[in-house]
Parts: C-alpha cells; sequence; structure tokens
C-alpha cells in the first residue's frame, strides 16, 4: 500500500512539474534512490502523525482551560491521555532522528557510487 500511495503522489508531483519542457523539478525524481525516496515518504508520515497529535495535545489543552472555567471533574483521564501523547510524540521524534540519519547514510552511498566523494 505504501507504494501505491507513494506512486500516487510522485504522479501528482510530475503532474504539476511536466507542464514546461524546461520546468525545474522534472528531473527530481532522478536525484533520489529509491531507498532515499522511500525513506523521505516515511519521513513525511511521521510528520505528519506528529502534526496530528500535536493538534490533539492543543486540543486537549483548550479543554483543560475550559474545564478549569467550569469546574469539571475530568483532570485524571486527560491527564493520562496527554501523557501517552507525549510518549508518543517523543517516540515518533525518535523514529525521525533515525529516519534523518538513514536519509543521511543514504546519500553518502549514492554520492560514493557517483564517484563525488571517497568511501
Amino acid at each position: 500500500m505504501k507504494k501505491k500511495e507513494k506512486s500516487q503522489e510522485n504522479n501528482e508531483l510530475e503532474r504539476s512539474c511536466f507542464y514546461l519542457d524546461e520546468a525545474p523539478c522534472t528531473l527530481f525524481k532522478d536525484y533520489l534512490t529509491e531507498e532515499e525516496e522511500t525513506i523521505l515518504f516515511d519521513i513525511r508520515a511521521i510528520q505528519k502523525k506528529a502534526t496530528q497529535v500535536k493538534n490533539r495535545l492543543k486540543s486537549l489543552d483548550r479543554s483543560e482551560t475550559e474545564n478549569a472555567l467550569e469546574g469539571s471533574a475530568q483532570g485524571k483521564s486527560k491527564e493520562e491521555e496527554r501523557r501517552f501523547l507525549q510518549e508518543e510524540l517523543n517516540e515518533l521524534r525518535e523514529k525521525r532522528k533515525e529516519l534523518n540519519k538513514q536519509k543521511e547514510d543514504a546519500h553518502h552511498r549514492k554520492m560514493v557510487m557517483l564517484g563525488h566523494v571517497k568511501p
């Protein structure tokens, strides 16, 4: 399923770039290896998930402020959810760091294969 989504994303990119013969992004996919492309796709997925988690945390903050004004007693469940979301966000950050390292390693391997960098 990931490859299908990735190919749809690439097709959309190509459609937006091919309106001119000299479009600078027409060769975009030639600059990335398949490994780099896969890693970047995973990074985007993590980024999207992290944005969703951050938005949920913000909505929890807003609802806690409103509940404090009203005197509601749902503090524990929201605090547990907040803790869970923070842990999830920290895990996503760690995955992102790992993927960035993999991306740098893949780029280095490509540069070595092309002869631009010594091994």
